[in-house]
């Protein structure tokens, strides 16, 4: 009698390939979406603490941090600290809060407002005192979803550590006199807020910009030098002409540090910034699907979806427009 030894028929192991790359398939999207509600609530904390950190500040100094520039536009404006640098104390990096150098300021000059660009935040040529701390990388100012926000920025791209998170500018485009919480050598405090810090919003999240305008969507670009950036048609058509936004958390540029909100989050049109610095229209940005993390004055954080109520969303951005809002997700 002949032997049959015992196998698999070439369709019986055609069907067991095909099962196992059915439940692969049906695997790997869940695996995904855990490690990505997994970041998502990572950043969620980030901004948490961030959000602490003001009222901490507002405990000590009476007023949330200011982000302090010198001068109005052009040349003269000369960027010195961001807020986020004032959290540092109050986040566990007082290591990093004792490497910052602040300008001198004259006795009669409170917000520093001279074109001497001397102690600048982001250096310069003559004066680097702040280089050192700005190139600290710190893990609570990066969002573990941004492509390139853990990628750890090369001395050709500037050399400073970056950030994923931004302040309240407000819905006004002006940087300058903003409506928010933070705007140019804004001192914002809880007073000041009478739409009610449960109704007006205080961090938010940004796409960082690699220095690369190669890579267009893949992160982040925008448009400066526009004519009318609060015309948010004016720089569509126009080549996107930088890709540093959130480059240097130091920094007291809206560029490093605000968003607005007279565009809903991840508008897909690109952000434009000019005719000056004092002029920016920077949306709230991330690559967590459907929406944005963000905080209220009175500590709370929230996932804002994209399709957030376009009029909501900018009234939520004003301390104190007296609109009447209804909050929303």
């Amino acid at each position: 009698m002949k032997s049959i030894k015992p196998g698999f028929t070439l369709v019986e192991l055609l069907v067991v390939i095909a099962i196992i790359g059915i439940l692969v398939g049906l695997l790997l999207p869940a695996v995904q979406a855990a490690r990505e509600a997994a970041r998502r609530m990572q950043c969620s904390n980030n901004i948490k603490q961030l959000t602490l950190a003001l009222h901490n500040h507002h405990g000590a100094m009476s007023s949330f941090p200011p982000i302090l520039t010198t001068g109005t536009n052009g040349a003269t404006f000369s960027t010195q600290h961001s807020w986020i640098t004032y959290t540092l104390p109050y986040i566990e990096q007082s290591n990093a809060w004792n490497m910052v150098r602040f300008p001198i300021r004259p006795i009669n000059d409170p917000y520093y407002t001279t074109s001497n660009v001397d102690n600048s935040a982001l250096g310069n040529a003559v004066d680097q005192n702040n280089l050192p701390v700005s190139r600290v990388w710190i893990d609570t100012f990066i969002c573990p979803t941004d492509p390139v926000g853990g990628i750890r920025q090369p001395e050709t791209a500037g050399g400073r550590a970056p950030t994923n998170y931004v302040g309240n500018q407000g819905a006004s485009v002006n940087f300058t006199a903003g409506d928010g919480i933070f705007f140019r050598n804004s001192r914002v405090r809880f007073a000041d807020i009478t739409d009610g810090s449960s109704n007006t919003f205080a961090i938010s999240e940004c796409l960082r910009g690699d220095f690369n305008l190669g890579t267009l969507r893949d992160n982040y670009v925008g448009v400066r030098n526009v004519s009318n950036a609060a015309i948010i048609s004016t720089c569509q058509a126009l080549v996107p002409n930088f890709s540093d936004r959130g480059g240097a958390w130091i920094g007291g540029q809206a560029l490093n540090s605000t968003f607005t909100t007279n565009r809903p989050p991840n508008d897909v049109r690109v952000d434009c910034w000019g005719p000056s610095f004092g002029s920016t229209n920077f949306v709230a940005r991330s690559m967590h699907p459907g929406g944005v993390n963000i905080s209220y004055c009175d500590g709370s954080v929230t996932f804002l979806t994209s399709s957030v109520d376009p009029v909501l969303y900018s009234f939520m951005g004003t301390r104190n427009g007296g609109e009447v809002v209804t909050q929303q997700n």
